[in-house]
């Protein structure tokens, strides 16, 4: 009998018997990587007891975020003994305190995906579906919401389904772990999968203690990686900046609505949705798109151009799938001709939307952004899209990028001021101007550090698993069934 593989599973796979939601993607959702951990539990139930691919009944899931505890709970009701270990103190730690984040189910995927739908599972979407068998989360929002709402609406479903009876399964929670211990039982177990071992069993340091843990496979839903929140200045100075979980709602407030510069670096989501949210008065880019249809002209503008972001974003996610080289230059470059286009087409009405939309804090201020290269790469097309638009409706007024800045060269930390305002010299080589500037508010979000978290482990098993060939294993995939999610 052919062994039923799913696409999943081939797509989640980087060493023998271990498994990676997340890391080293690029456009992956929350939502994203809670849809992998339901597939890749549900392909991992359909091999169950085929000896001949994958004997299994324990699975160790790392990282007790959406993702880990969606496949935790899958796995125990499809009847697998699951260890779930986090290093913090809690599930969702990193977001269930957060109220300065939004997010939503479905706020990446506009244009395809309306702003308004934002509930998961999107009923609107499935029609008329029997949820007998669907074993996931239920979100109910019909706009973003807080990342601490978000968690505490997941946190209730997580507790509610842990009272209930698993049948054969069962799950363990680990808390406070030492990643470093983690990190070290996850190579252990990759040399005893290639070995032909199809159980291994070690210790993981939990504060004082350790604690044995038995797994026939591993699945990482650790997230992307560990953020880089800091950059080198001149002189071997750093700047350090806050990570995209963390808890600066004052100083983001206040830089916001009252006055003060801001500095951004970097050119993905994080950097992106921070300049958003500094140069309008919305908490979220579905807010802004929002305002925008509202706006009768602007709304009608936006309206016309959506067929062809749609096509843009389809490939974009090809593009993604497919890691394509200069593919993300190529779709930027098209965003700032459109948005160019149709801000000077209209400019009027959109200076009408900017009145009512744009930030007007109390006197002059500016954001400033950073970033090595001439475009913004891997981000999602909907930040990209609109910080085009505003960039061309403010025309430098108060948002300012300096493109193919090298910090090492160009930026010169002078440390804080006496009311506690960092002041920083910037030399933009590209207009040979230098100025410093006191800036309130900082943000670093310059990607992920491959070669931190499990980062290092990931790349390097890649590379090593020769034996794994997706062609040959796609052979025996069959017809695909329907599946819930």
């Amino acid at each position: 009998m052919a062994s039923q593989i799913g696409l999943t599973w081939v797509a989640s796979k980087f060493a023998p018997r271990c498994f990676n939601l997340s890391y080293g993607y690029g456009g992956i959702s929350i939502r994203d990587q809670v849809v992998r951990a339901q597939l890749l539990i549900n392909d991992l139930f359909e091999m169950k007891n085929e000896s001949q691919v994958l004997s299994i009944a324990t699975i160790l899931i790392v990282g007790a975020g959406f993702a880990g505890t969606v496949a935790a709970i899958c796995a125990a009701k499809r009847g697998f003994d699951v260890t779930l270990v986090d290093s913090r103190s809690g599930a969702l730690s990193l977001q269930r305190n957060v109220e300065h984040r939004y997010v939503g189910a479905f706020m990446y995927d506009w244009p395809c995906v309306e702003s308004d739908l934002q509930h998961y599972p999107p009923e609107i979407v499935l029609g008329s579906v029997d949820y007998a068998e669907y074993r996931g989360p239920f979100w109910e929002m019909a706009l973003p919401v807080t990342a601490a709402e978000l968690a505490r609406q997941h946190l209730i479903w997580f507790d509610d389904e842990k009272t209930k009876p698993f049948s054969s399964g069962s799950l363990v929670e680990i808390y406070e772990a030492n990643s470093s211990s983690v990190q070290e039982y996850v190579k252990k177990f990759i040399s005893s999968a290639r070995m032909g071992k199809k159980r291994f069993s070690d210790e993981i340091d939990v504060g004082s203690c350790r604690k044995r843990v038995d797994a026939d496979v591993v699945i990482l839903a650790t997230g992307m990686g560990a953020e880089k929140c800091e950059v080198e200045c001149y002189v071997g100075a750093k700047l350090i900046g806050n990570d995209f979980w963390s808890k600066h709602g004052d100083d983001f407030r206040a830089t916001r609505e009252l006055s003060g510069n801001a500095l951004i670096v970097g050119a993905g989501d994080g950097a992106l949705q921070d300049v958003l949210r500094l140069m309008t008065r919305h908490e979220d880019v579905l807010s802004i798109i929002a305002s925008m249809e509202r706006h009768p002209v602007v709304g009608d503008v936006i309206k016309s151009v959506k067929p062809l972001l749609k096509a843009i974003q389809l490939q974009n996610m090809l593009a993604a799938a497919h890691n394509a080289f200069g593919a993300h230059e190529k779709f930027d470059n098209r965003l700032k001709e459109i948005a160019k286009k149709i801000v000077s087409d209209n400019r009027y009405f959109f200076n009408e939307w900017a009145a009512a939309n744009l930030r007007s804090g109390l006197g002059k201020f500016y954001v400033f952004h950073i970033i090595s290269g001439e475009n913004f790469t891997k981000s999602y097309l909907i930040n990209k899209f609109i910080v085009h638009v505003i960039s061309e409706i403010d025309a430098g007024n108060g948002y300012k990028m300096v493109k193919n800045f090298d910090t090492r060269k160009c930026l010169h930390n002078f440390g804080y001021d006496a009311d506690g305002l960092l002041e920083v010299l910037i030399d933009d080589r590209d207009t040979y101007n230098v100025f410093i500037e006191k800036i309130k508010h900082l943000a670093v979000h310059v990607g992920v550090d491959k070669h931190g978290g499990f980062g290092g482990v990931i790349d390097e098993n890649y590379k090593k698993h020769k034996n794994f060939n997706p062609v040959e294993i796609l052979g025996n995939i069959p017809m695909p069934k329907l599946v819930y999610f």
